[in-house]
């Protein structure tokens, strides 16, 4: 357990600016791919909310009509 510790420590120190790099731009990833998601989840609300407002427009003047 130690030895695996001590192993590990000196990995650390080695790869620290590595590491570092590595959660950076995994952050960046995980927030491009966030922004992604809510960009895509706002144009299909969007997309939905102008199928209902052209649904209802074409309802209306059914009604009208």
């Amino acid at each position: 357990m130690k030895l695996g510790l001590n192993i590990l420590v000196k990995y650390d120190i080695r790869h620290k600016l590595l590491y570092i790099n590595y959660d950076f731009y995994l952050v960046l990833l995980l927030l491009i791919t966030y922004l992604g998601n809510s960009l895509k989840y706002l144009a299909h609300l969007i997309k939905n909310t102008n199928m209902m407002f052209f649904i209802g427009n074409g309802n209306t003047k059914k009604l009208k009509t």
